[in-house]
């Protein structure tokens, strides 16, 4: 994560933001998509973010390291399953949608004003 020149307090500082921010944001992201997960998916992600906090708490950075790119490659996964099935909604909604406007057109004749002209 961190490139090699980098100072003490780099590394503590993005060890800070990884293993303590990531984590948080991650349960939010959970409870938010949760329902819109498939199950290995949310499992996956709910084990690389376990292992983010034993690593936090043993203040194991290469622990920490290892488990924020299991962490981010699990909802890099769960991102394109959301994604497909929002797009797949959205299709049916626009095909629902247009079939409706359709039907609502022959179903309602509309009343116009006319004058005739000799």
């Amino acid at each position: 994560l961190l490139e090699k020149e980098s100072t003490p307090y780099d590394v503590l500082h993005e060890w800070y933001i990884e293993s303590v921010i990531n984590p948080v944001f991650t349960e939010k992201q959970l409870k938010e998509y949760g329902d819109k997960l498939p199950a290995d998916k949310k499992a996956a992600i709910e084990e690389a973010l376990g292992k983010l906090k034993e690593a936090h708490k043993a203040q194991d950075i290469a622990a920490i390291d290892s488990a924020i790119e299991a962490l981010n490659a699990a909802w890099q996964a769960a991102s394109q399953d959301i994604y497909a099935q929002q797009q797949a909604e959205q299709a049916a909604q626009q095909g629902a949608g247009a079939q409706n406007a359709g039907t609502e057109q022959k179903a309602q004749p509309e009343d116009v004003e006319f004058e005739e002209v000799k």
